[in-house]
């Protein structure tokens, strides 16, 4: 599978004030998508820093002429919003030449050929992009397999840490790390969402996610909390081979040698793995250890007959 990703910071300005986190931002991006947790290549990387608006349209010109499987966009800089358009700002960005607009992106997208498109967009604005008020022609329209992550909404600012980074890439970045993974290690756009949404709620800024993408495909693989092996025992005896099974646990379980249970030791502590993956609900408590110790039963969260779903049509 061949995926690309550009990747473009700006922090020293010319003509309106400079940013601190920008490259920092870009830097740290680049350096996660380049490779999965356990090493394995993932995207080849483009990182440019500090570059004006004609590189920045040449640049996005290259890679939209090029087919591939999967490409991702990420941007740290200034946004702006002049004559009520938005733009993508290079460093030399004046009011003459304000950036390179968020309309002709979109067109350049639903003329490029790879089948899946993923925007990172942290700037003032970003929600801005596929905005359908801004529609010129019917190449503005968002075609099927693209999804945007944006900071902002379109009339929002973007804020910067006091460590000289973005409070919004900072939270892309640990959710890459690992933060967003589902219980696969799976990292998508949507995982990332969720969790910047989250995260962001204390503040006065709200991330943004269009998505017309039928399935995400991950964007980096984190360290997998159960392979998928062990992940189908899910759905089979003694566990839960009917979506609705109720599950009894009680301490006798945690005695080893005990006889004549559900579920033995070792199966509990698969039990363990998917409740730290989210897949169960609990009858009394909210751990598995404390249901365990009051003789109460688990059953499958709403995610957890998601997975069930997925395993059940060979899907995993």
């Amino acid at each position: 599978m061949e995926k690309k990703a550009l990747i473009i910071g700006n922090d020293n300005y010319k003509f309106t004030s400079k940013l601190r986190g920008a490259v920092n931002d870009a830097n740290a991006i680049a350096q996660l998508l380049k490779k999965n947790a356990d090493d394995s290549p993932n995207f080849d990387i483009c990182l440019e820093r500090n570059i004006t608006n004609a590189t920045i349209k040449e640049q996005l010109s290259k890679y939209f002429s090029r087919k591939c499987d999967h490409f991702v966009i990420y941007f740290a800089g200034h946004g702006i919003k002049f004559n009520g358009v938005g733009y993508l700002c290079g460093i030399d960005a004046y009011s003459q030449d304000v950036g390179i607009e968020m309309s002709w992106i979109s067109e350049q997208i639903n003329r490029c050929k790879t089948p899946e498109i993923t925007l990172i967009f942290d700037c003032c604005f970003a929600g801005e992009m596929f905005n359908v008020a801004d529609i010129k022609s019917d190449h503005s329209i968002l075609r099927q397999g693209v999804t945007l992550l944006a900071a902002t909404t379109r009339d929002d600012l973007s804020v910067e840490t006091n460590d000289q980074r973005g409070l919004f890439t900072s939270i892309i970045e640990n959710g890459l790390n690992g933060a967003a993974a589902d219980i696969r290690g799976e990292i998508t756009a949507a995982s990332l969402y969720r969790q910047a949404e989250q995260l962001l709620s204390p503040f006065q800024q709200r991330p943004v996610f269009k998505s017309t993408v039928t399935q995400n495909s991950p964007i980096r693989k984190s360290n997998a909390l159960l392979e998928d092996g062990k992940l189908r025992l899910l759905c089979k005896e003694p566990l839960f081979k009917e979506k609705e099974t109720v599950v009894h646990v009680n301490p006798e379980i945690l005695n080893k040698k005990s006889a004549d249970l559900d579920i033995d030791y070792a199966t509990y502590q698969l039990l363990y793995a998917y409740s730290q993956g989210g897949l169960l609900q609990f009858e009394k408590t909210k751990t598995l250890l404390d249901e365990t110790m009051a003789w109460g039963t688990c059953r499958l969260s709403n995610y957890g007959k998601l997975i069930w779903d997925l395993l059940d049509q060979n899907r995993i």
